[in-house]
């Protein structure tokens, strides 16, 4: 079996693209990956492991590993309640309040991710 690695690339450099246009930043990827990191690991830290291994199995192959980086998988987990438990956990005042970067990125992942959930 040989793995593509380039459309692996491929593949998370658009969701990122599209992460930063869902933020209003389209040229700046680094902000929108640093911003898609923050929300993916307060959203895995706050739902059972089983359902993260449902999302993960959706993403895209470099996704993959930003979701997982640094992971250490527990039974138990905070609860997610709404939108505002995990836009609390992912934000930082300069990026300019916890909403306003959670809901772009839970729209991307709705419209590439179309089974997530999200």
């Amino acid at each position: 079996m040989a793995f593509n690695f380039h459309k692996y690339v491929a593949d998370g450099e658009h969701f990122v693209k599209e992460v930063a246009v869902e933020l209003q930043c389209p040229g700046d990827t680094g902000k929108a990956g640093s911003i898609l990191r923050a929300v993916l690991h307060a959203f895995r830290n706050r739902v059972p492991p089983g359902e993260s291994l449902q999302l993960i199995a959706q993403l895209p192959m470099l996704i993959k590993a930003v979701y997982v980086d640094g992971w250490q998988m527990k039974a138990e987990s905070r609860t997610l309640r709404h939108l505002g438990d995990l836009s609390r956990r992912s934000a930082k005042p300069a990026d300019g309040g916890p909403r306003r970067i959670s809901r772009p990125i839970m729209r991307c992942s709705r419209r590439s991710l179309p089974c997530s959930g999200f």
